[in-house]
């Protein structure tokens, strides 16, 4: 008798075990695609970012950058934007809160899902997905650790007023030296807004326009790891 209690108390427990790692991971919104590290899960889970496309593109475009980002420890989750252009294109909208919208169940799957770190989690994105993750860190600052912004376009300025000297949020700006003066000024701006704030920055400039650096790989790396140190 004692060995078929301690029998089936066995299968309990595996069994317990198994539902216990399928309650671990969330459902990921229909919006968003996820990129995890290889690897065992550290003990507080992956530190995340979540990545927006810039103006006529999709999350899908972003798989080679996320790709990038798992190799350094850091799960991604590149999210549509809101609005549909036709074909896949798709677009974010003018008022950040509507944007804002538009992460909150990825916010919600990465406060789920215990593969993922939601103590760091960071946002950032290429043109005018990198405006609206500045409107996000500005709007939203509790929410996020860092920001890697890239060549922010698509908004004419930063709305006023951000309460950062409340929250620890580094930011690494990259863009072109032969940017527009639109995205030239947003950089500066932003740079100014976040040291006036006592918050980390760094800024990095490469030889191109509006783009990705001809080196991406290693300094966008670079920059993720920079955030991950700062947080």
């Amino acid at each position: 008798m004692t060995f078929l209690r301690n029998f089936f108390s066995s299968l309990l427990l595996l069994a317990w075990s198994g539902m216990a790692v399928a309650a671990a991971e969330a459902e990921l919104p229909q919006n968003a695609l996820l990129t995890l590290p290889d690897g065992e899960v550290p003990e507080a889970g992956w530190p995340t970012i979540l990545l927006l496309h810039g103006y006529g593109a999709n999350k899908e475009d972003f798989s080679d950058f996320s790709t990038m980002l798992s190799r350094h420890g850091v799960a991604a989750i590149s999210v549509d934007a809101p609005i549909s252009m036709g074909g896949n294109q798709r677009r974010w909208p003018r008022d950040g809160e509507k944007s804002y919208a538009a992460l909150r169940g990825s916010l919600d799957f990465i406060a789920e899902d215990t593969r993922l770190d939601g103590s760091r989690v960071f946002a950032g994105g290429f043109s005018q997905g990198g405006f609206h993750s500045l409107l996000m860190g500005k709007g939203y600052p509790s929410e996020f650790a860092g920001l890697l912004i890239i060549s922010p376009g698509g908004g004419s300025a930063l709305p006023v007023g951000w309460r950062g000297e409340d929250f620890e949020q580094s930011l690494y700006v990259i863009y072109g030296e032969q940017e527009g003066a639109g995205v030239r000024k947003l950089v500066d701006t932003a740079a100014a807004e976040w040291r006036n704030a006592g918050q980390r920055v760094k800024v990095e400039s490469h030889e191109g326009g509006h783009q990705f650096p001809a080196n991406w790989e290693t300094s966008l790396g670079n920059a993720m790891d920079w955030l991950l140190e700062e947080s």
